[in-house]
């Protein structure tokens, strides 16, 4: 049975990433930087207080995409704030079956659209209170997700 295995485990590999013309993997890279400034006038401060003025990078994303076969990609994402570093998104995803995606590793919770939101994408510069006391942000987990039969599902176990 061993021997069967051996033979026909490199068959079916070269059968699933043979058949395309498309070179694998394809790697994109990305990221977006968001600066804070500050202006104040002295004039309507009391005591001779000098107003803090000043410049800071709020946040500086960087992530990379790779498709890695017709069915196989991931993204990797890292913020950089206030002088850390925090993996925001590493995952792999499996985008071979109809109607359904399989994603595993560190991933967005479904907690309300604003959360779901990217911090590029919002019009205010911070997320309401509620949002933030209350939304898990990432974590660890599977996920589950398609459209059978024009019906969105999606199933998610997470760690956290």
């Amino acid at each position: 049975m061993k021997k069967l295995a051996s033979y026909c485990a490199p068959a079916l590999f070269v059968l699933a990433t043979g058949t395309n013309a498309t070179e694998y993997p394809q790697f994109s890279l990305g990221g977006y930087i968001m600066v804070d400034h500050d202006q104040f006038s002295d004039l309507f401060l009391e005591d001779e207080q000098h107003s803090n003025n000043g410049t800071d990078i709020r946040r500086a994303r960087l992530s990379t995409k790779a498709k890695l076969t017709d069915h196989w990609q991931s993204k990797f994402q890292v913020d950089i704030a206030d002088g850390k570093l925090n993996i925001k998104d590493a995952y792999i995803q499996y985008k071979a079956i109809d109607w359904a995606d399989i994603t595993v590793g560190q991933q967005k919770e479904p907690f309300g659209l604003e959360k779901l939101t990217s911090s590029s994408d919002t019009f205010m510069i911070e997320r309401s209170m509620v949002t933030q006391a209350l939304a898990p942000g990432r974590s660890v987990g599977v996920t589950l997700d398609g459209s059978p039969g024009g019906l969105y599902m999606e199933f998610r176990l997470f760690s956290g």
